[in-house]
């Protein structure tokens, strides 16, 4: 039987990681490019985005007993938008303006926070999936 995380994992997680697929095929075929290529910031944030909105699409839509933990998750995921927002901002301003941005930093900043926020979606799913088969809380 396929699970709703399988669900997630492959039309959320899989779809919002085409970009970056498509670029490691391009990478690996025309070898003309960097490594900074792969890993764009932009494609990175929007991933994390995708993640985002299908983690608060779930408990939004979810009925819990423990409405404590939906907040608190529910809180977790607006902050985790936030910092997507501010990262692109960051990566946005500094190839337009003459704002000095540490591009490596960020870089691993934003491959931090969407490492984080697919085990935090994992998490979610695993709390949900339970919640439905086992009608306990």
């Amino acid at each position: 039987m396929v699970t709703k995380k399988i669900y997630w994992l492959v039309y959320t997680v899989l779809i919002g990681m085409i970009p970056i697929f498509a670029k490691l095929i391009l990478f690996f075929s025309i070898n003309s490019q960097g490594i900074n290529t792969i890993l764009n910031i932009s494609d990175l944030v929007s991933f994390g985005l995708v993640i985002c909105v299908s983690i608060m699409s779930e408990l939004l839509r979810f009925e819990l007993q423990n409405d404590n933990w939906k907040t608190v998750s529910l809180g977790i995921v607006i902050i985790f938008l936030v910092f997507y927002g501010l990262f692109f901002a960051l990566a946005y301003l500094s190839e337009e303006t003459n704002l000095d941005v540490n591009m490596v930093s960020l870089r691993i900043m934003t491959i931090v926070f969407v490492i984080i926020n697919f085990f935090a979606g994992l998490t979610i799913f695993d709390r949900i999936i339970k919640k439905e088969n086992n009608n306990v809380f």
